[in-house]
């Protein structure tokens, strides 16, 4: 997704937040589904991923998380699917 569709082009915005978690935990979905389990021999990979999903996460306040993380959820399964179709393969 363009960041300038979006509305996110600002960084550090909420709509600039919102799309690097989609993304982040996309990424992270599209690892597990090709079989790349947490901890195997890249802990330092997966303290990396979380810790920059955490930033993201903390510019919303926790009633707004409480409110986007849901579709923000929703939105990381359907980018990962379509990283799959991207690449040919189902995942």
């Amino acid at each position: 997704m363009s960041r300038r569709r979006a509305g996110a082009t600002e960084f550090g915005s909420l709509p600039y937040a919102r799309e690097e978690l989609i993304a982040e935990s996309a990424g992270w979905l599209m690892g597990l589904s090709a079989g790349r389990a947490p901890n195997d021999d890249s802990s330092c990979l997966e303290d990396n991923s979380v810790s920059y999903l955490a930033n993201w996460a903390g510019k919303f306040s926790p009633e707004e998380l409480d409110t986007e993380i849901s579709s923000i959820a929703k939105q990381a399964v359907a980018a990962s699917r379509d990283g799959f179709a991207l690449i040919g393969d189902e995942g």
